[in-house]
């Protein structure tokens, strides 16, 4: 369980040269509570398989405050409860590979007569697949690529109405794992 958090934020306007004031601005931004559950089972000596599932409470940013020089407005965000599920397996190729895949699926936190240009997210569809390899007891090396389409993300309220026809993510990432033990004295690969 995550609870749910509220950034308190701010500052100063910075306005054009000549205005005879800087405007102070502060700003609540609203992070959702969650719960999630994950799951680990060794099917094998050689396959793990892994689910998680979780449900966040976007629905409580309903609009976003903000104030300036004794003024307020509120923007309306309209975002709506969101879930996902997650299912993946690791496969123990030899002593020092082990490859890595995985999909996910998350609802979408906006109708799309709520969706805004500013941020034109759907349903997402996260397809990955990744490595690890075992240099040494101390050290590892992770390799991975995901693919995220974030759907049509189509838009139809009174100023914007399209869809997108090319929303995907492409991430690729390398990760160094070095354990050094305290009692072990200095590192060594």
């Amino acid at each position: 369980y995550q609870g749910e958090t509220e950034f308190d934020l701010d500052g100063n306007a910075k306005l054009p040269q000549g205005l005879p004031f800087t405007p102070a601005i502060e700003l609540e931004l609203p992070l959702a509570r969650a719960v999630r559950t994950s799951l680990y089972w060794d099917a094998t000596d050689e396959i793990a398989l892994v689910m998680s599932s979780g449900w966040e409470d976007w629905s409580t940013a309903k609009s976003l405050p903000i104030s300036a020089a004794n003024a307020g407005a509120a923007i309306p965000l309209k975002f709506r409860d969101t879930w996902y599920l997650a299912l993946g397996g690791y496969y123990q190729l030899n002593d020092q590979w082990t490859l890595q895949s995985g999909f996910r699926y998350d609802s979408s936190a906006l109708k799309k007569t709520n969706r805004t240009t500013a941020l034109p997210v759907d349903r997402i569809w996260t397809f990955g697949v990744g490595g690890l390899y075992d240099f040494s007891e101390k050290l590892k090396l992770g390799f991975g690529f995901q693919w995220l389409n974030l759907g049509s993300a189509a838009v139809n309220n009174p100023r914007v109405k399209g869809k997108y026809t090319s929303n995907d993510i492409f991430l690729f990432n390398v990760s160094l794992n070095w354990k050094k033990l305290p009692w072990s004295g200095r590192g060594t690969f």
